[in-house]
């Protein structure tokens, strides 16, 4: 597995070219671990950026997933409020349907 310091480019081609992918990592991260792993597996380069050291790095990468996280929150929040309102709206509907029926002819 290739491994790099902060900034350092990894190719795992050796193409030569620059690198089509930036990674931020910490030591102990196992999503990083398998990544890289992956990457050097397909041959894709990489720049890999340890950000071990780098409290405010790690700290704007945390504060991004945790806004993903609340923005993935809030979608599924609305979409389960519009299927409450829709099947609200639709069980009104047979109630409406038997009330016209009851009501007789419209003369």
């Amino acid at each position: 597995m290739a491994q790099s310091t902060i900034g350092e480019e990894s190719s795992a081609s050796g193409s030569g070219k620059p690198p089509q992918v930036e990674i931020y990592t910490w030591q102990f991260c196992p999503y990083c671990i398998r990544a890289k792993a992956l990457l050097d597996r397909k041959g894709i380069s990489y720049s890999e950026y340890r950000i071990d050291g780098d409290q405010e790095a790690r700290s704007r990468i945390e504060d991004t997933e945790y806004a993903q996280a609340t923005s993935n929150f809030a979608k599924r929040a609305i979409i389960q409020q519009a299927a409450s309102a829709m099947l609200a709206q639709a069980n009104q509907s047979p109630e409406q349907v038997l009330q016209l029926l009851r009501a007789g002819p419209l003369n």
